[in-house]
């Protein structure tokens, strides 16, 4: 045997999980190693003296404190996770915004050569533009009609019931998505 394996074997006699071929080679070695033999006996006393100590207790506020920490971390890492996916969401909207905008420009910078195709596309402007009119027309009569009809404090006290209902709703889901809370658990 030599130091190397002997220093392991100290580690594993002081376990008490030497076989007894093991155990002789090392009592061996002890003999023929002065620094080994010095090694095994410095082991020896520190082992007696942490036998002597007791295993230290921790108070029941250090395991509640840890846990806060955990439960800190959690929420940092879920906020940051959230994050990450809005900026991801920014980004594959902003590409999806200016992809066209880079087409479109490509297609208006021949289209300007053409003078069909720009009457094509201002006409198809226009008619956009008095579409949207119209629905913006069609909207403010319908606010107007509700609002101004005898059935608006019924239409009103409806969308605060159903505003009331997505936030209780909300609230109930939000407690399914929180991190565990690893107190509650031991």
């Amino acid at each position: 045997m030599r130091c190397p394996e002997a220093s392991e074997a100290m580690s594993l006699r002081l376990d008490l999980d030497l076989s007894t071929q093991q155990e002789q080679a090392f009592q061996e070695h002890l003999v023929v190693c002065e620094r080994c033999r010095s090694e095994w006996q410095m082991l020896q006393q520190m082992d007696a003296l942490l036998a002597q100590v007791g295993f230290a207790i921790p108070s029941p506020l250090f395991t509640q404190k840890v846990m806060v920490k955990i439960q800190r971390r959690a929420a940092w890492l879920n906020a940051l996770r959230a994050g990450a996916v809005f900026v991801l969401m920014l980004v594959i909207l902003a590409t999806l915004g200016i992809a066209p905008l880079i087409t479109l420009s490509f297609f208006i910078g021949s289209a300007l050569s053409t003078p069909s195709l720009v009457a094509a596309l201002v006409g198809v402007m226009m008619r956009l533009l008095d579409i949207s009119s119209a629905l913006l027309r069609a909207v403010a009569l319908m606010v107007e009609a509700l609002l101004g009809g005898p059935n608006c404090l019924l239409m009103i006290g409806y969308l605060l019931l159903a505003g009331a209902l997505v936030l209780l709703w909300m609230r109930l889901v939000s407690r399914h998505l929180r991190p565990v809370d690893y107190a509650d658990v031991s």
